[in-house]
């Protein structure tokens, strides 16, 4: 048997057990394997010797691809522009960019999905662009006031659950609020003459009474 995959060629000679009711016929496993550092990509092809060194054509199975896959995915969440005066606040519409380093990557086991002001969370499509084999870059905008948060599942077909920035299994990323505001606060004013007093009403979102100066 010979293991072939874009980086190595292996031959191993692999021991056949006769059938007990056609003595014709053998049969002989193999088993892959890999260590949890490790992935391989490739097909087997199989030569058969008989007792006497008379040898089969070869057999290739290069119409099904064997993946041996140990290695979790790794996906890192930006929200971009970075010029925002507050972490998660924006005055415009922001790219959630997504990167995946995973060598099969397959953008249809990501799953995105996005609630905005509380409700329920919808799937949204993502665009991807492979960077290189094992980079895959994907973006989805958040756009119109509202408060967003962020749903990412992702596994591969090996079942490898992802693995953020540091290394640890993130079975579902969930991102702070995301909050974007392009209203301009309304003040409304009212002084009573009576009590000599001025009172004011604030008509905004994200109200913070630390961003209101009085001269």
């Amino acid at each position: 048997m010979f293991w072939n995959h874009p980086k190595t060629l292996a031959d191993a000679t692999v021991p056949a057990k006769q059938d007990e009711n056609d003595k014709s016929k053998f049969t002989a496993e193999i088993t892959l394997t890999a260590d949890e550092f490790a992935q391989y990509r490739g097909y087997l092809s199989v030569l058969a010797t008989d007792t006497f060194q008379n040898k089969s054509d070869k057999k290739v199975d290069n119409g099904n691809i064997i993946v041996v896959d140990t290695i979790a995915p790794e996906i890192t969440v930006e929200y971009i522009p970075y010029d925002k005066l507050v972490d998660y606040y924006y005055n415009n519409a922001v790219d959630v960019t997504l990167t995946v380093t995973e060598a099969n990557f397959y953008k249809e086991n990501v799953k995105v999905s996005v609630s905005k002001d509380g409700g329920e969370a919808q799937p949204v499509a993502v665009t991807w662009t492979s960077n290189s084999v094992d980079s895959h870059t994907g973006t989805y905008t958040l756009s119109g006031d509202g408060d967003y948060i962020v749903y990412v599942e992702y596994s591969d077909y090996s079942g490898n659950v992802m693995v953020d920035g540091e290394g640890e299994k993130v079975q579902k990323y969930e991102s702070h609020i995301v909050t974007i505001d392009m209203v301009n606060p309304e003040v409304e004013m009212e002084f009573s003459e009576k009590d000599q007093t001025t009172t004011f009403t604030i008509v905004e979102h994200n109200f913070d009474p630390a961003g209101i100066t009085v001269a």
